[in-house]
């Protein structure tokens, strides 16, 4: 529920690390271990959207927990991670 939130009202995104096969190989490369799937969002932590920007952030941070405790997002852990627009007040 709190990940359909972020997603709608943070425009939040999510970025993949998946690996790009190109061309053959005789042996497949020793297994890794996954990194984890990052949940962004650019949000306007100062100026006029700071009053809804800061909760935003922290339901971000509340889903990633949720994520995780649930068995990650498709058996990855997730990690996030959120900046600021940098927006400021101006006058007309």
């Amino acid at each position: 529920m709190a990940v359909g939130f972020v997603v709608s009202v943070a425009s939040a995104f999510v970025v993949g690390s998946a690996p790009v096969q190109s061309g053959c190989a005789d042996k497949a490369p020793p297994p890794q271990a996954d990194k984890p799937t990052l949940l962004g969002a650019s949000l306007g932590l100062t100026g006029g959207n700071a009053g809804t920007a800061g909760p935003v952030r922290d339901a971000l941070k509340a889903a990633e927990g949720q994520i995780n405790a649930a068995g990650g997002l498709l058996g990855r852990q997730v990690s996030s991670k959120s900046s600021t627009t940098r927006a400021t007040k101006t006058r007309s």
